[in-house]
């Protein structure tokens, strides 16, 4: 797990319901496993009973109470660095239960986009932008009545806002953070079509330059196809690391290219001595160009 990992990666455990009974069902609104050693790890350490975990979390931060380090984790997270915490502060968490309203598909979709109304009053609403995001991916406006409607049109229109990520997209440095605000934009309608495919091709360009990460390979396979189709990779924009990168062949096969150029060149990593780039690079290609064998 890389710096990206580190960032975006990392076990996020929210614990947003009320006050604990035995039969307490907890809402976890954001948990990331990246790999399969995490998995053993959080399996070796709950037992196999999350929702005791969950409790015990719950327990500790009520009672005020340090959990001990998690050194299982600790390990398996080697070499990278990791710092543990027993809770969030209370600023932290009064963020994370805001976050966690939008998340929560027991409050009605009116009621969220209210709420999301008011949260962009904050000085740091760009904070929500990942739970803003989850939701208008999980709702789309095409399903909104006419109440819902009314309230997505102030959000659209809201002058601030607008004005905050048509000039914070365009300056940001990090590609992993201007997708995930230009998404949001997008879905909201603070961006428009045009800009956003044009923003939207810079930040691939820019997740293509090595090194690549596999945040930045499932950032761009997570872009939709006529949108890739749309941008136009051409083989001038593809770096030559790419070709022998697993999670740059990766990315190619998602985005399929049409340039020829990009498929002759990745073609010769068919013939990579490693036998995974080989064989990524087949399945790249074939998405490419289906029912044509490059050999």
């Amino acid at each position: 797990m890389g710096v990206h990992g580190a960032l975006f990666g990392a076990a996020l455990v929210l614990l947003c319901a009320a006050p604990a009974r035995s039969d307490e069902r907890f809402t976890v609104c954001s948990i990331t496993i990246n790999s399969d050693n995490e998995i053993r790890t959080f399996r070796l350490r709950n037992s196999g009973d999350y929702a005791k975990h969950l409790r015990q979390l719950r327990a500790a931060r009520n009672g005020k109470q340090t959990l001990a380090p998690n050194r299982a984790l600790e390990r398996s997270l080697q070499p990278s660095t990791v710092t543990q915490s027993s809770g969030l502060a209370k600023p932290e968490q009064e963020l994370e239960r805001r976050a966690c309203f939008l998340g929560s598909e027991q409050n009605p979709v009116l009621a969220r986009l209210e709420h999301i109304e008011k949260l962009l009053e904050e000085p740091g609403f760009l904070a929500y932008t990942r739970a803003m995001e989850s939701f208008f991916r999980n709702h789309d406006p095409a399903s909104f009545g006419a109440a819902e409607l009314a309230v997505l049109e102030r959000i659209r229109n809201h002058p601030r806002s607008r004005m905050v990520v048509n000039e914070l997209v365009p300056r940001l440095e990090n590609p992993i953070l201007r997708h995930e605000i230009l998404r949001v934009s997008r879905a909201i309608g603070w961006i428009s079509e045009t800009d956003g495919l044009r923003l939207q091709r810079e930040i691939v360009l820019q997740l293509l330059e090595p090194p690549i990460y596999g945040e930045g390979r499932d950032l761009i396979c997570g872009i939709a196809p006529d949108v890739a189709k749309r941008m136009g990779i051409r083989a001038g924009d593809v770096p030559p690391e790419v070709y022998r990168d697993e999670f740059g062949i990766q990315a190619l096969g998602c985005l399929k290219p049409s340039d020829e150029r990009i498929h002759d060149r990745l073609a010769r990593s068919l013939l990579d001595s490693r036998e995974w780039i080989a064989r990524l690079t087949a399945i790249a290609l074939k998405g490419m160009s289906p029912g044509a064998p490059h050999i």
